[in-house]
């Protein structure tokens, strides 16, 4: 229980510092810098807003881990926080494969899906990505979510989507084996054949008007989402697993949802190799305060 109480806020923390101005400033850059959006860009923008809410969850769970998993927000909290952090958990994974969805037919049929690979694509997309990953989520509100902590001495002390009542837990393990298959398994699959089969094309060189310097850029950013794909989100899946095969509610799931909230701080990496725009206007500003910087130290010099 000490690990999970120093690890989890101390990473979470972490992700707090860094990924929030991270995407809120890939959000500034995809919605104010880039006047014509296609179905990359709105599909980027619905994961990076993802990405935002699950950060502004964690100002909630860090305190409950901090507190040795005391919920002190109440009931209708405890149910509104955890849906929405799962959901965007899943929106994220579902956004990743929409992306490479998207990417594999702008590579592998360039011309065919110029005219659909539009705003409106993107729009459908993001939306569908919510409609998913809520749909299966919210069910978990049908249990009692929050219980009473066993490791405190007082009978105030509750837990919140950590201890389950026998019946809630078998139910919530179905829940997490079928959130696991549907919203995890399946989209890897689907990522990793977009994936390979635009590696293919790249790797013998029959991609028309594509220099090396892209192919450079796609190559990263496929070798990114698979990293998040398996390091960020395998983990904290693989925990529904054993949980359903052991009837457990697992000890250092917590554990794994750290590996989970790093995919925020990952995330604009994929904004930045996918966007020519987004890497166009980073070196613009960085080129202005190196000469912005050269030019006060010129001035303190004379």
């Amino acid at each position: 229980m000490d690990l999970i109480e120093d690890v989890v806020p101390a990473v979470s923390c972490l992700v707090v510092v860094l990924a929030l101005p991270l995407n809120l400033v890939a959000i500034y850059i995809l919605c104010a810098c880039i006047k014509r959006k296609s179905s990359t860009t709105v599909l980027m923008i619905n994961l990076a807003v993802a990405d935002v809410l699950f950060v502004c969850c964690l100002f909630f769970i860090i305190p409950y881990y901090f507190k040795g998993n005391v919920w002190v927000f109440g009931l209708f909290l405890c149910h509104f926080i955890y849906t929405i952090f799962f959901t965007t958990t899943y929106v994220s994974i579902l956004s990743v494969m929409a992306l490479s969805v998207d990417r594999y037919f702008a590579i592998l049929y360039p011309i065919k899906s110029k005219v659909w690979r539009n705003k409106v694509w993107g729009c459908m997309a993001s939306a569908i990505t919510w409609v998913m990953a809520f749909i299966h989520v919210v069910p978990m509100n049908a249990t009692k979510m929050m219980n009473i902590n066993t490791d405190h001495n007082t009978s105030e002390a509750s837990s919140c989507c950590d201890n389950f009542a026998p019946d809630d837990l078998e139910f919530i393990a179905r829940l997490r084996l079928v959130l696991c298959i549907t919203l995890y398994v399946f989209p890897l699959f689907v990522t990793s054949y977009c994936y390979a089969s635009i590696m293919k094309v790249l790797l013998s060189n029959n991609v028309l008007n594509m220099g090396q310097e892209k192919k450079t850029r796609a190559i990263r950013l496929i070798i990114i989402t698979m990293l998040i794909y398996l390091f960020c989100f395998g983990c904290y899946n693989a925990t529904h697993v054993i949980g359903y095969v052991n009837h457990l509610n697992l000890w250092w799931r917590p554990l794994s949802l750290v590996f989970n909230t790093l995919n925020c701080m990952l995330d604009p990496l994929i904004y930045y190799f996918a966007s020519t725009t987004c890497q166009e206007v980073l070196k613009e500003y960085f080129t202005k305060r190196t000469q912005s910087s050269n030019g006060n130290e010129a001035t303190l010099a004379t």
